[in-house]
């Protein structure tokens, strides 16, 4: 999904402090799980739980 993001607005890597494609992936590849953990653990409680969550990339009650 970040290179599908990065294809789309490609044009604004050029602007001024951006950061490049290859910085871009870096930081996905080194901040994805945490925020992944993070969004699993903090939506249902948002939610007020009862929703969904996914585990493994898969949908479960």
């Amino acid at each position: 999904m970040i290179d599908v993001w990065i294809d789309r607005a490609g044009d604004q890597i050029t602007l001024p402090g951006a950061q490049t494609h290859a910085e871009q992936t870096a930081a996905h590849d080194r901040h994805a799980d945490t925020v992944k953990r993070w969004l699993d653990e903090f939506l249902p409680h948002w939610l007020n739980s009862g929703q969904p969550r996914v585990q493994d990339g898969r949908l479960s009650a």
